[in-house]
């Protein structure tokens, strides 16, 4: 059962952060999207490299597509 005490526990904090989330300013709110979306487009190249080189040796060790 420790997996779902894990789970259970992500829950919890997900539903905390929700209610921060909730009281955040729209603007804040935007402004951290946006930062995201920019980390995300400055390193999708590496991202999708490690991706890549992940699937493969998933495919090697003969593990099932997801």
């Amino acid at each position: 059962m420790r997996k779902a005490s894990a789970i259970e526990g992500l829950a919890r904090r997900a539903k905390a952060a929700s209610r921060t989330l909730a009281r955040t300013p729209t603007a804040a709110k935007d402004k951290a999207l946006r930062e995201m979306a920019r980390a995300i487009r400055l390193t999708s190249g590496r991202i999708l490299r490690v991706n890549r080189s992940e699937v493969a040796a998933a495919r090697a060790a003969g593990k099932p597509a997801a």
